[in-house]
């Protein structure tokens, strides 16, 4: 959780480590970590992805990435929410496993499982 990797960071932190959190599962995990980066004196960079469906799967303004950038959201809380109406008309298909790719795929399908 949020609480966690704050730790974690805090830990980096102590021993003159950056701090580089990973994130590839999702809008609100994305939103989570920029708000955690904006707040840790040794962030040092988010690794991540915005996939298009983001933009869908939230409602608020979901920050738009311009030059490497990702702006923090205004607004309570994590700025954005869930869609819930995008949600329950889009939902998960489990019928692609990322480790056991189908013939002609990739290793990742995390941007196909969604829509």
């Amino acid at each position: 959780g949020i609480l966690e990797l704050k730790k974690i960071a805090a830990m980096a932190e102590a021993h003159y480590v950056g701090f580089q959190p990973h994130n590839p599962y999702g809008p609100l995990c994305t939103i989570a970590s920029l708000h955690l980066d904006a707040c840790t004196p040794n962030f040092m960079i988010q690794e991540g992805g915005i996939s298009p469906w983001f933009q869908d799967a939230c409602t608020g303004d979901f920050p738009v990435q311009k030059d490497g950038f990702l702006p923090i959201p205004p607004g309570p809380g994590l700025g954005v929410a869930l869609n819930e109406e995008w949600l329950k008309a889009n939902p998960w298909r489990d019928d692609a496993n990322i480790w056991r790719p189908r013939p002609g795929t990739v290793a990742s399908l995390q941007d196909t499982k969604w829509v």
